[in-house]
């Protein structure tokens, strides 16, 4: 398997992850409201789990703002470089690891935050 390959698997994964994600937050929510009842004062854990998956929401955001800033000003950067040395911007870019460390933190946040959501829904289920 070459790099690449190693590389589009992960990104398979990653944005399968993000699609389920996605889904069981919206889920999460339907749940949150049916267990609430269509009562506008959510009390308790459900209050919560209601609070941690918008977190949710905003950090799914969050997580492609940044990625895209991020790669937008260092490939800004590298296509000036090239243009400078070559007058041209085409060329092989060796992208640093650390470009994507941020995403991948806010990758991990957002499955972590929707995971403490449905603990909290599970909670209130049994209190």
């Amino acid at each position: 398997m070459t790099n690449k390959e190693v590389w589009q698997h992960y990104a398979e994964y990653t944005d399968r992850v993000t699609s389920v994600a996605r889904k069981l937050g919206f889920a999460a929510v339907a749940v949150i409201w049916v267990i609430g009842g269509r009562n506008v004062n959510i009390e308790g854990l459900l209050r919560y789990s209601l609070f941690i998956i918008a977190v949710f929401f905003v950090i799914d955001l969050l997580q492609f703002f940044v990625g895209s800033l991020i790669l937008r000003f260092w490939i800004r950067k590298q296509e000036k470089q090239f243009h400078r040395k070559d007058s041209t911007i085409e060329g092989d870019y060796q992208k640093p690891s650390w470009i994507d460390t941020p995403t991948f933190i806010l990758w991990l946040l957002k499955i972590i935050t929707l995971l403490i959501c449905y603990i909290l829904i599970g909670l209130s289920l049994f209190k």
